[in-house]
């Protein structure tokens, strides 16, 4: 019931779905999706949670932009490990990897995470930053102001 739910909140652009980016169709269908809202108005919760939904909103609108400019399959997902290493979001186009972006309110330490994905799979990443004095730039990984960053997108 709560499937079909999802599925008339989905058609009716109220929410949409972050699935799991792994190769194995099998291993992702086991993996629960994450849900965003497409009005971030709708989101309850401190300013860190209204901030992902945000950027989520962002890089969503902004893959099937290019999707429908370009013709070319682009997709947005996350990455976990078993042992909890995560990144909240990660672009792919073509079925590659091409960015992962991670979303805190204030803290511009990047993530273990962000660390094991880069040096694994040789992804460049961005963490984006509510509230961020200073942008820092390191091995192909960045910490970045949020706003001043999603508005940059081409959109």
């Amino acid at each position: 019931t709560v499937k079909r739910y999802v599925e008339i909140l989905e058609a009716l652009y109220i929410v949409f779905r972050v699935q799991p980016h792994t190769r194995s169709i099998a291993r992702s269908l086991q993996r629960q999706p994450k849900l965003y809202f497409s009005d971030t108005g709708l989101v309850k919760g401190d300013g860190g949670q209204r901030l992902e939904n945000l950027v989520a909103m962002c890089l969503h609108k902004r893959l099937a932009y290019l999707e429908d400019r370009d013709g070319q399959s682009r997709s947005l997902h996350y990455l976990r490990t078993k042992e909890g290493k995560e990144v909240d979001f990660v672009t792919v186009e073509k079925g590659r990897p091409t960015l992962m972006v991670e979303v805190k309110a204030s803290d511009r330490a990047l993530t273990p995470g962000m660390h094991y994905f880069h040096d694994r799979y040789h992804i460049p990443g961005v963490q984006l930053v509510g509230d961020v004095r200073v942008e820092t730039d390191e091995d192909g990984l960045s910490v970045r102001q949020a706003l001043p960053w999603l508005r940059a997108l081409e959109i």
